[in-house]
C-alpha cells in the first residue's frame, strides 16, 4: 500500500499506451499514487499513444502554466480514404484512387499548411458546439460543422513511406489537431486521407524518452516526479523568507524586492515548490499554493495594501 500525502505535488512524464483514454491515464495515476488531485496538460486521442504530462496535487493549479508546447507528433497517412473523426476509427466520408502523390508532391504543398493557419476541426472531437460535445452530436446523427481557429503548425515532414501510405513528422502549438492536419495536406493534392497511427513524442520540455509506461507506474513513480517549478513555463523567483507569511495569507505588500526588474507572470518559489504566481507591476495573486502557517494571522512586520483576488 502507498502512503497517501495530501502533501504529495509534481509532474509525471507518462507514456500513454494507444486504446486507453487521457482520462483513464489520469484514473491509474490516482491510484497509484493515491492522491485524488491528478490532471493531464494536454488531451491524447484513445486510438493515440506517447507523452501525457500529468500534474499531480498543487501542479493541477499549474496547469496553465505548464510548458507543453511545442507538440512534435510522428503518425502515419493513409491515403485513400477520408472520414468524419479524422482516424481509421471513423466513417468513411469520402475516397480517393491513384495515382498517389509523391513524397516530393507531399513536401511540394506542405508550406501552405505551415505558420499560422485557420484550421477547422474534425466533426468528431471534444470540442463543445452549443454546449454540446461534437462526438456526441455526430453519434446522435446531427451534421456539424466546427468553427475553424487559428493554429501554429512549426514543420512538418514526410519521414518514409510510399503509395497511399506514408510516415510523417509535424511541430506544432497549442490546439492544432493532426487529424485535421492530414486531411487538409491530402486536400492539397487532390486526395482524400485519414490518420493511421499518431504517437506524440514531445509536449514541451514533457519528451518521449523520460516518458514512464503506464505498466511501470507503480514502481517508477517516486523517482520521476520532478518538483512544481520544473515545468513552468514563467519565470521563476526565490521568495523572501520575510514576505512567506504575507504570501501564505494571501496579503500583497507595496514592495516586492524579489520581483524587482520582472514584468507579467512570475512565480514565486519557497523550499524548492511554488509558493504562487503573481502578475503585475502592480502585484497581484494569480494563484496562491502556500498553506497558512499555524500561527500565519501574526504580524510580519510588513505593511498590507489589499487582500488577494
Amino acid at each position: 500500500m502507498i502512503p497517501r500525502s495530501e502533501a504529495l505535488s509534481g509532474w509525471l512524464n507518462v507514456n500513454k499506451p494507444s486504446g486507453m483514454t487521457s482520462f483513464e491515464v489520469v484514473r491509474r495515476v490516482q491510484r497509484v499514487v493515491g492522491h485524488r488531485q491528478v490532471g493531464h496538460g494536454g488531451t491524447l486521442d484513445p486510438d493515440a499513444r506517447g507523452v501525457l504530462p500529468v500534474a499531480v496535487g498543487s501542479a493541477t493549479r499549474l496547469l496553465e502554466w505548464c510548458d507543453t508546447s511545442p507538440k512534435r507528433y510522428r503518425a502515419r497517412m493513409q491515403i485513400g480514404t477520408l472520414t468524419d473523426s479524422g482516424d481509421g476509427s471513423g466513417r468513411v466520408t469520402a475516397r480517393s484512387g491513384p495515382p498517389f502523390p509523391s513524397r516530393q508532391a507531399l513536401l511540394a504543398v506542405a508550406p501552405w499548411l505551415t505558420g499560422s493557419v485557420a484550421q477547422i476541426p474534425p466533426q468528431v472531437s471534444a470540442l463543445k458546439q452549443g454546449g454540446v460535445r461534437l462526438y456526441h452530436q455526430v453519434r446522435e446523427g446531427r451534421s456539424v460543422w466546427p468553427a475553424p481557429r487559428q493554429v501554429e503548425v512549426h514543420r512538418i515532414d514526410v519521414l518514409g513511406g510510399a503509395g497511399n501510405c506514408w510516415d510523417i513528422e509535424v511541430e506544432v502549438g497549442h490546439g492544432t489537431y493532426v487529424r485535421a492536419l492530414v486531411r487538409d495536406w491530402a486536400g492539397l493534392v487532390g486526395q482524400a486521407a485519414h490518420l493511421e497511427a499518431l504517437e506524440r513524442i514531445q509536449a514541451g520540455v514533457f519528451r518521449l524518452p523520460e516518458a514512464i509506461p503506464v505498466a511501470d507506474l507503480v514502481d517508477a513513480w517516486p523517482g520521476a516526479l520532478w518538483p512544481t517549478p520544473w515545468a513552468l513555463n514563467i519565470p521563476r523567483r526565490l521568495l523572501l523568507s520575510e514576505h512567506r507569511r504575507a504570501v501564505a495569507s494571501g496579503r500583497l505588500l507595496k514592495e516586492w524586492a524579489e520581483l524587482s526588474g520582472v514584468v507579467g507572470e512570475v512565480a514565486l518559489i519557497d523550499g524548492g515548490e511554488v509558493a504562487c504566481v503573481m502578475v503585475g507591476p502592480p502585484w497581484r495573486f494569480r494563484k496562491v499554493l502556500l498553506r497558512p502557517e499555524t500561527e500565519a494571522n501574526a504580524k510580519d512586520g510588513t505593511e498590507a495594501v489589499h487582500g488577494a483576488d
